[in-house]
Protein backbone atom coordinates (compact mmCIF):
# COMPACT_ATOMS: atom_id res chain seq x y z
CA UNK A 1 0.00 0.00 0.00
CA UNK A 2 1.43 3.37 -1.04
CA UNK A 3 1.25 6.24 1.42
CA UNK A 4 0.85 8.85 -1.33
CA UNK A 5 -2.25 9.33 -3.50
CA UNK A 6 -1.90 8.07 -7.06
CA UNK A 7 -3.66 10.33 -9.57
CA UNK A 8 -6.24 8.85 -11.94
CA UNK A 9 -4.21 10.02 -14.94
CA UNK A 10 -1.20 8.08 -13.65
CA UNK A 11 -3.32 4.97 -13.09
CA UNK A 12 -4.71 5.26 -16.63
CA UNK A 13 -1.20 5.44 -18.05
CA UNK A 14 -0.07 2.47 -15.95
CA UNK A 15 -2.98 0.46 -17.38
CA UNK A 16 -1.88 1.44 -20.90
CA UNK A 17 1.73 0.46 -20.11
CA UNK A 18 0.54 -2.93 -18.86
CA UNK A 19 -1.31 -3.64 -22.09
CA UNK A 20 1.72 -2.60 -24.11
CA UNK A 21 3.92 -4.92 -22.06
CA UNK A 22 1.49 -7.80 -22.63
CA UNK A 23 1.72 -7.12 -26.38
CA UNK A 24 5.52 -7.14 -26.15
CA UNK A 25 5.47 -10.46 -24.28
CA UNK A 26 3.33 -11.96 -27.04
CA UNK A 27 5.91 -10.69 -29.54
CA UNK A 28 8.59 -12.64 -27.66
CA UNK A 29 10.44 -9.62 -26.28
CA UNK A 30 12.23 -9.82 -22.91
CA UNK A 31 13.62 -6.30 -22.50
CA UNK A 32 12.14 -2.90 -23.30
CA UNK A 33 12.99 0.77 -22.81
CA UNK A 34 11.02 3.86 -21.84
CA UNK A 35 11.23 5.28 -25.36
CA UNK A 36 9.65 2.09 -26.78
CA UNK A 37 6.81 2.17 -24.25
CA UNK A 38 6.32 5.91 -24.79
CA UNK A 39 6.22 5.52 -28.58
CA UNK A 40 3.52 2.84 -28.38
CA UNK A 41 1.57 4.83 -25.78
CA UNK A 42 1.84 8.05 -27.76
CA UNK A 43 3.57 9.97 -24.96
CA UNK A 44 7.08 11.19 -24.13
CA UNK A 45 9.54 8.68 -22.71
CA UNK A 46 10.26 11.19 -19.91
CA UNK A 47 6.62 10.79 -18.77
CA UNK A 48 7.03 7.01 -18.70
CA UNK A 49 10.16 7.30 -16.53
CA UNK A 50 8.45 9.84 -14.28
CA UNK A 51 5.49 7.50 -13.72
CA UNK A 52 7.76 4.58 -12.90
CA UNK A 53 9.96 6.65 -10.57
CA UNK A 54 6.96 7.22 -8.29
CA UNK A 55 7.12 3.57 -7.27
CA UNK A 56 10.83 2.90 -7.05
CA UNK A 57 13.50 1.61 -9.40
CA UNK A 58 12.03 -0.75 -12.01
CA UNK A 59 14.99 -1.09 -14.34
CA UNK A 60 18.69 -0.42 -14.82
CA UNK A 61 19.95 2.73 -16.56
CA UNK A 62 21.07 1.80 -20.05
CA UNK A 63 19.83 -1.78 -19.73
CA UNK A 64 16.10 -1.17 -19.84
CA UNK A 65 13.26 -3.00 -18.12
CA UNK A 66 12.59 -6.71 -17.91
CA UNK A 67 9.12 -6.86 -19.43
CA UNK A 68 7.64 -9.67 -17.33
CA UNK A 69 8.90 -8.18 -14.05
CA UNK A 70 7.66 -4.71 -14.99
CA UNK A 71 4.23 -6.02 -15.94
CA UNK A 72 3.88 -7.88 -12.65
CA UNK A 73 4.94 -4.80 -10.68
CA UNK A 74 2.37 -2.64 -12.47
CA UNK A 75 -0.31 -5.27 -11.86
CA UNK A 76 0.52 -5.19 -8.15
CA UNK A 77 0.23 -1.38 -8.10
CA UNK A 78 -3.15 -1.24 -9.88
CA UNK A 79 -4.59 -4.27 -8.08
CA UNK A 80 -4.52 -6.68 -11.01
CA UNK A 81 -2.82 -9.40 -8.96
CA UNK A 82 -6.16 -10.53 -7.49
CA UNK A 83 -9.73 -11.20 -8.60
CA UNK A 84 -12.47 -8.63 -7.98
CA UNK A 85 -16.08 -9.66 -7.39
CA UNK A 86 -18.72 -7.49 -9.08
CA UNK A 87 -22.48 -7.03 -8.90
CA UNK A 88 -24.41 -5.73 -11.90
CA UNK A 89 -27.69 -3.92 -11.32
CA UNK A 90 -29.93 -3.50 -14.36
CA UNK A 91 -30.16 -6.38 -16.82
CA UNK A 92 -31.55 -4.52 -19.82
CA UNK A 93 -29.85 -4.34 -23.22
CA UNK A 94 -26.76 -2.65 -21.81
CA UNK A 95 -26.60 -4.82 -18.70
CA UNK A 96 -26.95 -8.01 -20.76
CA UNK A 97 -24.12 -6.87 -23.02
CA UNK A 98 -21.92 -6.19 -19.99
CA UNK A 99 -22.66 -9.66 -18.60
CA UNK A 100 -21.62 -11.18 -21.91
CA UNK A 101 -18.35 -9.27 -22.22
CA UNK A 102 -15.69 -12.03 -22.35
CA UNK A 103 -12.63 -10.06 -21.25
CA UNK A 104 -13.86 -9.32 -17.72
CA UNK A 105 -12.75 -12.70 -16.37
CA UNK A 106 -9.52 -12.58 -18.34
CA UNK A 107 -8.71 -9.23 -16.71
CA UNK A 108 -9.54 -10.42 -13.19
CA UNK A 109 -13.08 -9.04 -12.91
CA UNK A 110 -15.85 -11.53 -12.15
CA UNK A 111 -19.51 -10.56 -12.19
CA UNK A 112 -20.94 -12.92 -9.57
CA UNK A 113 -24.42 -11.38 -9.14
CA UNK A 114 -26.97 -9.64 -11.36
CA UNK A 115 -30.11 -7.81 -10.22
CA UNK A 116 -33.24 -6.33 -11.75
CA UNK A 117 -36.73 -5.28 -10.69
CA UNK A 118 -38.49 -6.68 -13.77
CA UNK A 119 -40.51 -9.78 -12.84
CA UNK A 120 -40.03 -11.12 -16.36
CA UNK A 121 -36.25 -11.16 -15.86
CA UNK A 122 -35.96 -12.23 -12.20
CA UNK A 123 -35.05 -15.90 -11.90
CA UNK A 124 -33.94 -16.24 -15.52
CA UNK A 125 -30.41 -17.06 -16.69
CA UNK A 126 -28.54 -14.35 -18.58
CA UNK A 127 -25.12 -15.45 -19.79
CA UNK A 128 -25.22 -18.31 -17.26
CA UNK A 129 -25.96 -15.97 -14.34
CA UNK A 130 -29.28 -16.03 -12.52
CA UNK A 131 -30.98 -12.64 -12.28
CA UNK A 132 -31.86 -11.82 -8.66
CA UNK A 133 -34.58 -9.54 -7.32
CA UNK A 134 -33.09 -6.10 -6.61
CA UNK A 135 -34.94 -6.16 -3.27
CA UNK A 136 -32.37 -8.74 -2.13
CA UNK A 137 -29.43 -6.52 -3.15
CA UNK A 138 -28.07 -5.70 0.33
CA UNK A 139 -28.22 -9.29 1.54
CA UNK A 140 -26.61 -10.72 -1.60
CA UNK A 141 -23.86 -8.08 -1.64
CA UNK A 142 -22.69 -9.17 1.80
CA UNK A 143 -23.22 -12.86 1.11
CA UNK A 144 -21.21 -12.85 -2.13
CA UNK A 145 -18.53 -10.46 -0.81
CA UNK A 146 -18.94 -7.93 -3.62
CA UNK A 147 -16.15 -5.36 -4.13
CA UNK A 148 -17.57 -3.33 -7.04
CA UNK A 149 -21.06 -2.38 -8.19
CA UNK A 150 -22.00 -1.67 -11.80
CA UNK A 151 -25.14 0.42 -12.26
CA UNK A 152 -26.83 -0.07 -15.65
CA UNK A 153 -30.32 1.08 -14.66
CA UNK A 154 -32.43 3.98 -15.94
CA UNK A 155 -31.50 7.39 -14.55
CA UNK A 156 -34.39 7.55 -12.08
CA UNK A 157 -33.31 4.32 -10.33
CA UNK A 158 -29.56 4.93 -10.16
CA UNK A 159 -29.38 6.88 -6.88
CA UNK A 160 -31.61 4.37 -5.11
CA UNK A 161 -29.33 1.54 -6.24
CA UNK A 162 -26.18 3.46 -5.27
CA UNK A 163 -27.55 4.13 -1.77
CA UNK A 164 -28.16 0.43 -1.20
CA UNK A 165 -24.79 -0.60 -2.59
CA UNK A 166 -23.08 1.83 -0.24
CA UNK A 167 -25.20 0.77 2.73
CA UNK A 168 -24.14 -2.83 2.05
CA UNK A 169 -20.46 -1.82 2.15
CA UNK A 170 -19.56 -1.31 -1.53
CA UNK A 171 -16.96 1.46 -1.94
CA UNK A 172 -16.46 1.40 -5.72
CA UNK A 173 -19.19 2.02 -8.31
CA UNK A 174 -19.12 2.09 -12.11
CA UNK A 175 -22.14 4.12 -13.18
CA UNK A 176 -23.61 3.85 -16.69
CA UNK A 177 -26.76 5.83 -15.82
CA UNK A 178 -26.70 9.39 -17.25
CA UNK A 179 -26.75 11.18 -13.90
CA UNK A 180 -24.50 12.39 -11.10
CA UNK A 181 -24.67 10.21 -8.00
CA UNK A 182 -24.43 11.63 -4.49
CA UNK A 183 -22.07 9.46 -2.46
CA UNK A 184 -19.91 9.78 0.70
CA UNK A 185 -16.30 10.92 0.35
CA UNK A 186 -14.97 7.41 0.97
CA UNK A 187 -16.86 6.00 -2.03
CA UNK A 188 -15.41 6.18 -5.55
CA UNK A 189 -17.74 6.57 -8.54
CA UNK A 190 -16.68 6.46 -12.17
CA UNK A 191 -19.27 7.57 -14.71
CA UNK A 192 -19.50 6.09 -18.20
CA UNK A 193 -21.57 8.47 -20.32
CA UNK A 194 -21.69 7.43 -23.98
CA UNK A 195 -23.60 10.52 -25.08
CA UNK A 196 -21.08 12.81 -23.42
CA UNK A 197 -18.23 11.15 -25.31
CA UNK A 198 -20.16 11.43 -28.58
CA UNK A 199 -20.82 15.13 -27.90
CA UNK A 200 -17.07 15.66 -27.49
CA UNK A 201 -16.54 13.97 -30.86
CA UNK A 202 -19.24 16.05 -32.57
CA UNK A 203 -17.69 19.24 -31.17
CA UNK A 204 -14.35 18.15 -32.61
CA UNK A 205 -15.93 17.48 -36.01
CA UNK A 206 -17.80 20.79 -35.91
CA UNK A 207 -14.62 22.74 -35.11
CA UNK A 208 -12.68 20.87 -37.78
CA UNK A 209 -15.41 21.56 -40.35
CA UNK A 210 -15.37 25.30 -39.56
CA UNK A 211 -11.57 25.41 -39.90
CA UNK A 212 -11.79 23.71 -43.30
CA UNK A 213 -14.50 26.16 -44.42
CA UNK A 214 -12.34 29.14 -43.39
CA UNK A 215 -9.31 27.65 -45.14
CA UNK A 216 -11.30 27.05 -48.33
CA UNK A 217 -12.75 30.59 -48.17
CA UNK A 218 -9.25 32.05 -47.77
CA UNK A 219 -7.93 30.03 -50.73
CA UNK A 220 -10.79 31.27 -52.94
CA UNK A 221 -10.08 34.90 -52.04
CA UNK A 222 -6.40 34.39 -52.72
Amino acid sequence: MYKFRISERTIERLCVYRRILIEMEKEGKDITYSYEIGKRAGILDSQVRKDFSCFGQFGTIGRGYRIKNLRRKIEEIIGKNRRWRIALIGVGNLGSAILGYPLFKVEGFEIVAAFDNDRKKIGKQVHKLKVEDVKNLSRMIKRKRIHIGIIATPQESAQWVADRLIKAGVKAILNYAPCTLKVPKDVKVLNVDFCLKLEILTQFLRTRSKRNEKKLSFERKA
